[in-house]
C-alpha cells in the first residue's frame, strides 16, 4: 500500500491571530521526517517531526505572522516528506488577511445640557462580531468646532467594552 499525507490548513488566515495546522500519515511503510513551514517574510517552521509509525496524525496552534496591506499578503505553506527511498514537496498559497474590526461609540442619550454628565462606552468588535481587547492609545472627545474637550489616553477595555464619563461645563462656550 502507498504512504498518503494530508495537511489541513485554512485557504485565508488571520494576521496576529492563532490559527490550527493538521497533518495525517497513514501507510507508511519507514521511518520518515515531516516539515510544514509557512513562508512569508520568513521561514515559520509549524511542525517538524520524525514519524516512525505507520499511522500518525497531528493538529497544532500557530501564530500568524502580522500584515500590514489591509488587502492581506500571500503565504506559501510547505510541505515535505522525506524517507529513506523517497521525498515529496507540495506548496499550496495561503492568504494572510489583516485583522478589520469595528469601532461603535455609545452614549445614553443623544442630546447634553451645559452641566450635565456624559456617560459613553466604547467597543471594538472583529469580523466576527467578537469583542476585541485592544488598547486605546488616544480616546478624545470634540466639540462641533472640533475644539477638543476630554481626552483619555492608554484606556484599557474591561471584557472588550471601555465605559467613560465626564461632565459639560456649566457656561457654554462662545
Amino acid at each position: 500500500q502507498e504512504p498518503h499525507y494530508l495537511v489541513v490548513i485554512p485557504a485565508e488566515i488571520h494576521s496576529g491571530t492563532s490559527e490550527n495546522v493538521c497533518a495525517l500519515l497513514t501507510a507508511l511503510n519507514e521511518t520518515t521526517t515531516l516539515t510544514i513551514t509557512l513562508q512569508h517574510k520568513e521561514n515559520i517552521t509549524l511542525i517538524k517531526k520524525v514519524v516512525s509509525e505507520p499511522d500518525w496524525q497531528q493538529c497544532i496552534s500557530f501564530q500568524v505572522p502580522l500584515v500590514i496591506q489591509r488587502s492581506g499578503e500571500i503565504a506559501t505553506v510547505k510541505m515535505k516528506v522525506e524517507g529513506e527511498a523517497f521525498e515529496f514537496t507540495k506548496e499550496k498559497k495561503v492568504l494572510i488577511r489583516a485583522l478589520e474590526s469595528a469601532t461603535f461609540v455609545q452614549t445614553d442619550k443623544p442630546i447634553y445640557k451645559p452641566g450635565q454628565k456624559v456617560k459613553f462606552r466604547v467597543v471594538s468588535l472583529d469580523q466576527n462580531f467578537i469583542p476585541q481587547q485592544l488598547k486605546y492609545p488616544l480616546i478624545e472627545v470634540l466639540d462641533p468646532q472640533r475644539n477638543r474637550i476630554m481626552q483619555w489616553q492608554n484606556v484599557e477595555p474591561q471584557q472588550g467594552i471601555v465605559d467613560l464619563a465626564f461632565e459639560l461645563t456649566a457656561e457654554p462656550m462662545m
